[in-house]
């Protein structure tokens, strides 16, 4: 079994041993967030809008076919914009991706090596796809419209290699907390591209508040490496 803090780390625990122990895998928390307000750092919160990760078979880089944990992770450059009765939105300036991979999946910190970084203001869009966003709204002429002022969040890392590599998926919404349009993005990050758009279903539905997903992760681990056992 595993447990995932997307801000600390990874607990794993195979429950069929005799003697069952727990082994983290921490995951890169950027440095501004822990050393910012004279080192005391700020309140991380749900990272959940900000942070996604996924095992990926055969996704260790363009000549490493390993299979590896890929982690995004989202800065986003905004402002908190009052609204009437109490409604919250945001201003976006500016958002930038963050992908990192580890292929050893020990305790060590250094198992983890950033892949690329990519701001919005530096992604290029097909005319196809622009003109899709366009018409959605969520695109504009007017000043602050643009795709580095979308209010995106919910990032995921794509668990398909090889050809789809880098590849990063966003969720985009007209308004802070919109409730009828949410839009999906595909975003190349090695090419630094938006590979489309489409529209996404979210409707309510009603779940249970902790989920279990299967996983074949603990296959992979290197449980004879430099991994911290918790007793």
């Amino acid at each position: 079994m595993g447990w995932v803090d997307l801000w600390h780390g990874i607990l794993l625990c195979n429950v069929l041993f005799d003697e069952p122990m727990l082994r983290a895998v921490p995951v890169p928390v950027p440095l501004d967030l822990v050393s910012c307000d004279y080192g005391r750092g700020t309140e991380l919160g749900c990272p959940i809008p900000f942070r996604g990760i996924a095992f990926v078979k055969g996704g260790g880089g363009s000549h490493n076919t390993d299979n590896c944990l890929k982690l995004v992770h989202l800065e986003a450059k905004a402002t908190l914009v009052p609204g009437y009765n109490d409604e919250i939105d945001y201003q976006m300036h500016d958002w930038t991706i963050v992908t990192y991979t580890n292929t050893a999946m020990t305790s060590s910190w250094k198992d983890w090596r950033m892949d690329c970084r990519v701001s919005a203001s530096d992604i290029a869009i097909d005319g196809q796809i622009k003109s899709e966003l366009l018409q959605s709204g969520l695109l504009g002429s007017a000043s602050g419209q643009a795709l580095h002022n979308l209010l995106v969040s919910h990032p995921a890392p794509g668990i398909a290699a090889a050809a789809h590599e880098g590849i990063v998926y966003l969720m985009a919404r007209k308004k802070y907390r919109h409730p009828d349009e949410v839009w999906v993005l595909a975003l190349d990050t090695r090419n630094k591209a938006l590979l489309g758009a489409a529209e996404f279903d979210n409707e309510r539905q009603p779940c249970a508040p902790a989920m279990y997903c299967p996983s074949g992760i603990a296959k992979y681990s290197k449980p004879d490496t430099d991994l911290l056992v918790l007793r």
